[in-house]
């Protein structure tokens, strides 16, 4: 089992518990002090040059992110009926969401990041899954589910691997990766391993370039567009040419800019409170209620008791790439050792209960 224990207690978790708290109360209490007219600026540079232009008109509130899913919204209200995260008698599940949508106006996209966040039921252990893009979901792979059947057909396919039903989902574009960083001035990444991807998608802001990029070892300043980039190499020499490589940098940048969130010179900075709501109100969309920041705060409060673990499903684990590509169309794809996912649900399970 590929897992990480004993994390730092400021690690991917407590990013996301800390973020939505601030983002879900930030929209009600922040709005009426900054102006919609405010001019959103990165501390780093002019968040123009960072950002493809966004037309104001696409977006009317935190859960109303332009998308292509036919009746997304009633959806996800129909999964808040049916679930309560607030039911302390089971774990509380929330699935994060990386879109690869790189313009405003895309009107497709995949979901390049999966990872399911279980918290048990007694708030004191919490194991965060990752679930490679390449996963086959009975007829489409895993990160091709959302944009084509929508949210509850992707949570079915992920209670079906992981045994855990998402009670919430989290859906973010590049872009709040991207703002994230900037708000924080940028940070600074100690680089592990070397590597070069010379098949990196040049496709923010519309392109189709392919472009060679390089991160040396060691400490390296980044700001959000370099994190992304980072972050999001799927094709890098020295082993950083999988999913598994990749899940491990995003866990490291993502440790980092929680770090520096709580800097005192970013936490009570208003240009970070600025662009927390510029994500909450542009680049989020989620079913998370003001109900269900109750949990939220509490966790928040918290976060130094619960003990943290990271599951990286891959092919040292759970599961295998058939060689056999004939039933998956002809694509690369993994899929559960012996079409078995109840080892994947105890495995998971053995860190919650």
């Amino acid at each position: 089992m590929t897992a990480y224990k004993g994390l730092s207690s400021i690690n991917f978790i407590i990013l996301w518990t800390i973020l939505l708290s601030l983002l879900t109360f930030g929209y009600f209490f922040v709005k009426p002090y900054f102006n919609s007219s405010t001019k959103i600026e990165s501390p780093i540079t002019d968040q123009a040059n960072l950002t493809p232009d966004i037309d104001e008109a696409e977006f009317e509130g935190i859960n109303e992110i332009a998308s292509p899913i036919p009746d997304e919204k009633s959806a996800l209200s129909k999964s808040k009926e049916s679930s309560s995260p607030n039911d302390e008698s089971k774990p509380f599940n929330i699935l994060i969401l990386g879109i690869d949508r790189r313009s405003g106006d895309q009107t497709s996209f995949r979901t390049d990041v999966i990872q399911l966040i279980t918290i048990s039921s007694d708030r004191k252990n919490a194991v965060v899954t990752h679930i490679p893009r390449d996963v086959w979901a009975e007829t489409y792979k895993i990160n091709s589910i959302y944009n084509l059947k929508g949210p509850e057909a992707l949570k079915d396919i992920v209670e079906k691997i992981t045994g855990q039903r998402p009670d919430r989902i989290i859906r973010v574009d590049f872009d709040a990766f991207v703002y994230a960083v900037d708000a924080v001035g940028g940070i600074d990444i100690d680089v592990p391993t070397e590597f070069t991807d010379d098949w990196y998608p040049d496709d923010r802001n519309g392109n189709e370039d392919i472009i060679s990029i390089k991160f040396e070892s060691g400490q390296q300043h980044m700001d959000g567009e370099t994190a992304l980039i980072y972050t999001r190499s799927r094709k890098g020499t020295n082993g950083e040419g999988n999913d598994y490589a990749r899940g491990t940098r995003q866990q490291l940048v993502m440790n980092t800019v929680i770090k520096d969130f709580f800097k005192p010179k970013n936490l009570f900075n208003p240009k970070t409170a600025k662009v927390l709501y510029e994500i909450a109100t542009k680049k989020v969309y989620t079913d998370i209620t003001l109900s269900d920041t109750e949990i939220l705060f509490e966790l928040l409060l918290n976060y130094k008791k619960i003990a943290v673990n990271y599951l990286s499903l891959d092919t040292t684990n759970f599961l295998v790439s058939p060689t056999d590509r004939t039933p998956y169309n002809g694509a690369w794809t993994l899929i559960a050792k012996d079409n078995n996912y109840t080892p994947i649900h105890e495995g998971i399970a053995s860190y919650i209960n």
